[in-house]
C-alpha cells in the first residue's frame, strides 16, 4: 500500500506529518510525498527526511497545464503504479 500526499509549500507540516505516518504500526506500506512546485525548502526537507525513511520517496512537479491539478496526478492510476508521467515531472 502507498499512502499519497500532495504537498504544496507544506514544509512545517510535513515536518511533523512525516515522522507521525512512520509510526504506524501496519506491516507493508510505503509514502509518496508528491511535491507540488513547492517555493519553500519542502524539497530539501523531503531528501532529508528519505534518508532517514528508506519507504518514503518523493517526487517533484515542476510543471502542470491550467487544466490539471497535483491531486489529479496522485491519484492518477498509471503514477500509482510508480510510472512517471514524463510530461510533467
Amino acid at each position: 500500500m502507498t499512502v499519497l500526499v500532495a504537498a504544496h509549500n507544506e514544509l512545517q507540516n510535513l515536518k511533523v506529518l512525516i515522522p507521525k505516518l512512520f509510526q504506524q504500526d501496519y506491516p507493508k506500506f510505503d509514502v509518496m510525498i508528491v511535491n507540488d512546485r513547492s517555493t519553500d525548502r519542502t524539497k530539501r526537507l523531503l531528501e532529508e527526511m528519505m534518508a532517514i525513511y528508506p519507504k518514503l520517496r518523493s517526487v517533484t512537479i515542476k510543471y502542470t497545464p491550467n487544466h490539471v491539478t497535483a491531486k489529479k496526478i496522485c491519484t492518477y492510476p498509471r503514477y500509482q503504479s510508480g510510472k512517471k508521467m514524463t510530461s510533467y515531472f
